[in-house]
C-alpha cells in the first residue's frame, strides 16, 4: 500500500517551493513576470481621472463618474467569478440595470450646457437643462433648441432674454456655411466635459492660446470629428485634462449612436494605439516634454 510520510517525505512543503523558487535565476521583478500570479485582481478601483470626486467620502458623484465606477466594479465581479467560481449573474444584472439608468440620467448630450456656453449663451446650462426636459429621457435636445430659437413665447423671462440674443448664432450654426462648426459643438456635447474644457477646445484660435496642437501643427475641428480620442490624447497635459474614459464612454449606451464617431471598434489611431499599450498619437501641449 503506498503511504506518502509528511513529516518527512513530502515534495510540497514550504522548504521545496522555496527551493524551487531559488533555482529561478534572479532579475529585478522577475517574481511579477514568473507568471505564478495573475495580472487581473477582483478589487475594482476608481479610475485616476475621477479619483477627486469620490474624496472625502462623497455620497454624490456625476453620471459619468458613477458610470466609470460600476464598469470597474464590473470587471473585478467578472475576474472574482474566473478565479474563484460561483453565481455572479444576479449581480452582473444589477450593474447592467443601473448603467441603464445612469445612461439615461446623463443624456445623449451631457456636455451640451458647456457647449451652449461657448457658443456665447450667458446661461448655458439652464437653456440646456430646459432642452434636455422637453425632449425626454435620452432624447434629443439639439431639435428643441431649434425649435426654441425659432418660437420664444414660452421661455421663461431670463432664458427668452439669452435666446433671443443667441438667435443670430444659432442662425449661421444652422445655415450650410455653420454645419461644420454645429457638427463640432455637437460632437463637444456628447461628452461629459467641463466649461474650461470646451473653452480651450472650441475652435483652432482657443487651442493654439492653450497650446494644443498636432506635432506641432494647428488641430482643426474636422480632424477631432474625424478622431475623437484627439480630445484625450492632446489634452493630457492641460490642468483638470479630459480623461480617456470621458471620450470612450460616450459612444455606449446608445443604439443610434447619433451623429458619433465614438467607438472602440477599431476604426480610430485613438482607440487602436490605446490598445497596443499606450503609444499615442503625437499631440502635444504647452509645457509637455516635446
Amino acid at each position: 500500500m503506498a503511504t506518502m510520510d509528511i513529516f518527512e517525505g513530502d515534495a510540497f512543503t514550504i522548504i521545496e517551493l522555496t527551493r524551487a523558487l531559488e533555482n529561478i535565476p534572479f532579475k529585478p521583478a522577475i517574481l511579477s513576470g514568473a507568471s505564478l500570479f495573475s495580472p487581473r485582481g477582483v478589487r475594482s478601483r476608481i479610475p485616476d481621472a475621477y479619483r477627486e470626486e469620490f474624496l472625502f467620502a462623497s455620497e454624490h458623484v456625476s453620471p459619468g463618474t458613477a458610470i466609470a465606477a460600476l464598469l470597474s466594479i464590473k470587471a473585478a465581479v467578472a475576474n472574482y467569478e474566473e478565479h474563484f467560481g460561483g453565481d455572479w449573474s444576479q449581480q452582473q444584472k444589477w450593474i447592467d440595470q443601473q448603467l441603464g439608468e445612469l445612461w439615461a440620467m446623463r443624456g445623449p448630450y451631457p456636455g451640451m450646457g458647456a457647449v451652449l456656453c461657448a457658443m456665447g449663451v450667458e446661461h448655458g446650462y439652464q437653456l440646456a437643462y430646459h432642452c434636455w426636459e422637453e425632449a425626454g429621457e435620452n432624447g434629443d435636445p439639439w431639435p428643441v433648441l431649434a425649435t426654441l430659437v425659432g418660437d420664444r413665447n414660452n421661455l421663461p423671462g431670463d432664458l427668452k432674454s439669452q435666446v433671443e440674443g443667441f438667435a443670430d448664432t444659432w442662425d449661421y450654426l444652422a445655415s450650410k456655411r455653420g454645419s461644420d462648426r454645429l457638427a463640432y459643438g455637437k460632437l463637444l456635447a456628447r461628452f461629459d466635459i467641463t466649461m474650461p474644457q470646451v473653452m480651450r477646445w472650441w475652435d483652432e484660435s482657443s487651442r493654439s492660446n492653450a497650446g494644443i496642437n498636432l506635432s506641432g501643427a494647428e488641430l482643426s475641428d474636422a480632424a477631432i470629428v474625424g478622431n475623437p480620442y484627439l480630445l484625450y490624447e492632446c489634452d493630457r497635459d492641460q490642468p483638470e485634462s479630459i480623461a480617456f474614459e470621458t471620450i470612450d464612454h460616450a459612444g455606449a449606451g446608445f443604439s443610434d449612436n447619433r451623429e458619433s464617431n465614438i467607438g472602440c471598434h477599431g476604426r480610430y489611431d485613438g482607440c487602436n494605439l490605446w490598445a497596443v499599450g499606450g503609444m499615442l498619437s503625437p499631440c502635444s501641449t504647452r509645457g509637455s516634454p516635446g
